[in-house]
């Protein structure tokens, strides 16, 4: 991929196609949220480089949501990093 453009929605732009994030994500931004996205991002477009940043994209959307209604205000980083996981797992499942 060639640009990530994070926004209300995230848009990715690659080589031959580009992709639109709308997945909701949590109503906070914390500190440490760019570096959480970095590690994902950088798995996933190892795993699947033409996907795989915008999987990556919904994945931290989707952690930062389950977080926050967890924590509300109280949302920090490791917050999402401990939702990580079970997101995860719930693609998959929609997946497989």
């Amino acid at each position: 991929f060639k640009l990530l453009i994070k926004g209300p929605s995230d848009v990715i732009l690659a080589k031959d196609r580009s992709f639109i994030v709308r997945t909701e994500g949590g109503k906070k931004r914390c500190g440490g949220m760019g570096d959480i996205l970095a590690g994902v991002l950088s798995v996933n477009s190892l795993w699947d480089y033409e996907y795989g940043p915008a999987l990556a994209s919904r994945i931290v959307r989707l952690a930062t949501r389950a977080g926050f209604e967890k924590e509300g205000r109280g949302l920090t980083a490791p917050s999402v990093i401990r939702e990580l996981s079970q997101t995860v797992k719930n693609i998959e499942s929609d997946i497989y």
